[in-house]
C-alpha cells in the first residue's frame, strides 16, 4: 500500500478524534491529525538526527528528530514513538519519557505532535528507504549548523531544538 492509502485519525482543534481519513487526503487538505517525535540522546548527550528520505511527502531530505511518524488508528503516542523507533532505527525495549505536545498549527503541518526523549546507548540500524543518513551532534555543534544552514532542517525540528536548550535538555 502506498502511504498515501494510510489510514490517520483526523481530529478536532481540542485533539479529539472526529473521524479516519486516508493520509493523502489529510495531507492535501491540511486537516488536524496527530504524530510522534522521538529525541534520541546518548550519555554523553549528543542528539542523534536523521536525514529524511527523498520519497517523503513532505520535507524530503532534510534533517529531523531521531525518529517520527504519524499515530496510527488506536494507537496511543506511546505505542506510536515505539514503533516508530523499532521500525526506523531498529530500537526496541527502551524508556521513552513524554517531554510535551505540539499544537496543531501551519508550522506542524497541522499535526498535535506528542514529543518523547530517550536515552540510549543501543547501536542503532537506520532503516534505508526512512532515513538516507544519521548523525550524533553536540547541542553546541547543532546550534551552529542550525545557524549557518537553516533550511537543510524540518521546521518541526527547529521548534523542538528551541524547546530543548530552553529547557536544559540539550
Amino acid at each position: 500500500m502506498n502511504q498515501s492509502e494510510d489510514l490517520l485519525e483526523i481530529v478536532n482543534a481540542e485533539n479529539e478524534i472526529i473521524g479516519i481519513e486516508r493520509r493523502g487526503i489529510v495531507h492535501a487538505t491540511n486537516l488536524m491529525h496527530r504524530s510522534v517525535h522521538v529525541v534520541l540522546m546518548n550519555s554523553d548527550n549528543h542528539i542523534l538526527l536523521q536525514q529524511r528520505a527523498w520519497s517523503k511527502d513532505s520535507e524530503p531530505g532534510k534533517w529531523d528528530t531521531s525518529s517520527a511518524g504519524h499515530i496510527d488508528p488506536g494507537e496511543s503516542p506511546l505505542e506510536a514513538a515505539e514503533r516508530e523507533l523499532s521500525e526506523e532505527l531498529g530500537l526496541r525495549g527502551v524508556v521513552l519519557e513524554e517531554m510535551f505536545c505540539l499544537e496543531a498549527s501551519v508550522d506542524t503541518g497541522y499535526e498535535f505532535i506528542n514529543i518523547f526523549l530517550c536515552r540510549e546507548n543501543s547501536i542503532i540500524s537506520p532503516d534505508p528507504e526512512e532515513i538516507i543518513a544519521s548523525r550524533w551532534c553536540r547541542a553546541d555543534e547543532l546550534q551552529s549548523w542550525m545557524e549557518e544552514h537553516p533550511d537543510v532542517f524540518t521546521s518541526v525540528f527547529k521548534t523542538i531544538v528551541a524547546y530543548l536548550l530552553e529547557t536544559k535538555v540539550l
